[in-house]
C-alpha cells in the first residue's frame, strides 16, 4: 500500500512539474517573440529616440540603445529557454520510467498506457485514479 501511495505521489508531482515547465516554456517563447517583433520595428525606423514602457509611465530612450538592451534581454531569454527544455526533457524521461515501472509494478500491459506523447503525460492521472480503487 505505501509502494503504491509513493506512486502515486511521485507521479502526481512529475506531471506537476512537466505542466509548470511547460508553460514556462510557452512563456518564455511569447516574451522572445514579442521582442523580436519589437527589434524588428526599432531597425526599421528612423527616429534617434522612441518611447519605452516601463509600468505606468513611458520612457524616452535612444534606439541604439534600446536596440542593445533588448538583444541582450533576447540572449537571456534564450538561454533559460534552453534551460527549460533540458529541464522538461530530463524530467519527461523520468515520468516515461516511472510510468512504465509502473505499469509494470501493476501488472498492466504498457502498449496501453503508452508514454510517447505529451497529452499522456495528463492522462497519467486517470490511470493513477483507475488503480487506487
Amino acid at each position: 500500500m505505501e509502494k503504491k501511495i509513493n506512486y502515486n505521489r511521485e507521479l502526481y508531482m512529475l506531471q506537476k512539474r512537466l505542466g509548470i515547465l511547460s508553460n514556462k516554456k510557452k512563456m518564455i517563447y511569447t516574451q522572445i517573440s514579442t521582442t523580436e517583433k519589437a527589434l524588428v520595428e526599432l531597425h526599421k525606423t528612423d527616429e534617434t529616440h522612441v518611447y519605452k514602457i516601463i509600468g505606468n509611465i513611458l520612457i524616452k530612450k535612444n534606439v541604439d540603445m534600446l536596440i542593445k538592451e533588448l538583444e541582450e534581454n533576447k540572449t537571456m531569454m534564450a538561454s533559460e529557454l534552453k534551460k527549460t527544455e533540458t529541464e522538461f526533457e530530463t524530467n519527461l524521461l523520468k515520468y516515461k520510467r516511472f510510468g512504465a515501472e509502473f505499469n509494470t509494478n501493476h501488472n498492466m500491459p504498457s502498449n496501453d498506457h503508452t508514454l510517447d506523447d505529451d497529452k499522456s503525460i495528463f492522462d497519467m492521472s486517470k490511470l493513477i485514479k483507475d488503480t487506487d480503487n
